[in-house]
């Protein structure tokens, strides 16, 4: 208990001073967001807050939890993703060079690592859905899918940044069912790591401007999700089941999966920019920045804590199953039908 308090302390000190520190280089290094038609900021912003998180994480990580094989493995790929997104925020990069650079980090965490999906759960009631040769192909595709949609649902402040701190908290609840492990360590300090963060980002006092979470941040936070579902769900004594899964991260899948869905509608492509994205779709409609934070924040909380309370009940994984799927039209209906002038 003692590594883990100072685990969280060290991680929210050092991701603060490394927000602090890298802020002020954040122009002469090339990591501004410049602003275009589809953002909200009239002016650059520093996109330093995921490097600052990986900092702060690692740093921490390193001196108060044990070095093994867990934490080398999780790094070598956290550092693989941050490297790529620092790239892509200084210099931009195709999105087919993005998408061939994620399936090679998935695969150096499936073949190196031995960390990846093979077992899909008792989702329909006939037993538990074992992926054998598709094993790799369905992990390539859930690094891809989180990192991307974090990446999609970055579009207003504090936006990811809070989602994720709810997921992270979620996970780190139900693994801590099993005792203080790397993976609930981990999920902790992630967690925590954005405060500091999500503080700056909102220019909360003390502090008076902004950063962005940058590409850095988003590949850092999709991957370490999909690092701690196999981790949570992928063991001989698993934390939540793959249904539970679903719940923990069901906002952000939502929403990437509604947007998908209602461009290939349109007539577009399922990867086409727009402003299809639910925090878009509310603003359009009226509403403040901050009512819509608090909406989709408020959401993922509810989605999380229906996958927490799942687990806690021990409710059936084909009925967890079929709840989120209906849960999903649901929300696919009623996200469609706020109208926004936006929405190409």
């Amino acid at each position: 208990m003692e590594s883990l308090i100072l685990l969280m302390l060290g991680t929210t000190v050092l991701t603060f001073f490394a927000l602090v520190f890298l802020k002020p280089f954040s122009e002469a290094v090339g990591l501004n967001d410049i602003p275009d038609s589809r953002k909200n900021h009239e002016s650059p912003v520093p996109a330093v807050g995921g490097l600052a998180v990986f900092f702060g994480l690692a740093a921490s990580t390193l001196a108060f939890v044990p070095f093994d094989s867990d934490s080398i493995s999780y790094f070598s790929g956290a550092m693989m993703c941050v490297l790529l997104g620092v790239i892509d925020d200084r210099n931009g990069l195709s999105a087919k060079f993005k998408l061939v650079a994620q399936v090679f980090i998935t695969l150096f965490l499936c073949m190196q690592m031995e960390h990846f999906l093979f077992n899909l759960g008792d989702l329909v009631g006939t037993g538990d859905i074992y992926l054998g040769s598709a094993s790799y192909a369905l992990t390539a595709l859930a690094v891809i899918g989180a990192i991307n949609s974090f990446n999609m649902l970055d579009g207003l402040d504090g936006l990811v940044g809070g989602v994720a701190l709810v997921i992270f908290a979620s996970m780190a609840f139900l693994f801590s069912a099993n005792g203080i492990s790397f993976d609930m360590m981990l999920a902790m300090a992630l967690a925590v790591a954005l405060i500091p963060y999500l503080l700056m980002n909102l220019t909360i006092p003390p502090f008076k401007t902004k950063v962005f979470l940058g590409d850095a941040g988003a590949m850092l936070i999709g991957y370490s999700v999909v690092w701690l579902l196999i981790g949570g769900t992928q063991t001989s004594s698993p934390s939540f089941t793959p249904a539970a899964a679903l719940w923990l991260v069901g906002l952000p899948l939502m929403d990437m999966a509604s947007v998908m869905i209602h461009r290939v509608k349109a007539g577009h492509s399922p990867l086409e920019a727009d402003h299809r994205h639910i925090h878009h779709r509310l603003l359009a409609a009226g509403f403040s920045k901050k009512a819509v934070l608090a909406i989709v924040s408020f959401l993922a909380f509810v989605m999380a804590g229906l996958g927490v309370l799942g687990c806690v009940l021990n409710v059936p994984q084909p009925l967890m199953f079929a709840s989120f799927m209906l849960a999903f039209i649901l929300y696919n209906a009623i996200v469609g039908q706020i109208k926004s002038n936006s929405v190409v």
